[in-house]
């Protein structure tokens, strides 16, 4: 029976050594990377649930003082047609 056997000398050992340090540190930047860009697009969701009920708070006030501008629009027409009507009874 036949043995596998490598062997190395201590600097082979040593740079192989380094290599797999150096592997295993960048598989954990990757996944630090990813992480962030979890958290990121989690970031990004918020702010843009915020920016979207922003929004909808805004439309809502729009149209409420649109709203008001008609008809306060509505209410001087109505004032003018009465002073008009006053003074033709005077």
């Amino acid at each position: 029976m036949k043995k596998d056997t490598v062997i190395i000398t201590r600097a082979e050992y040593a740079h192989l050594n380094k290599a797999a340090n150096a592997a295993v540190e960048h598989a954990c930047e990757l996944f630090k990377a990813a992480w962030l860009v979890d958290d990121l697009k989690a970031r990004i969701a918020e702010l843009e649930a915020e920016r979207d009920a922003w929004f909808s708070t805004y439309q809502n006030l729009k149209e409420r003082t649109d709203n008001y501008n008609f008809l306060l629009y509505k209410t001087r027409e109505q004032e003018k047609e009465i002073y008009r009507l006053v003074e033709k009874i005077n």
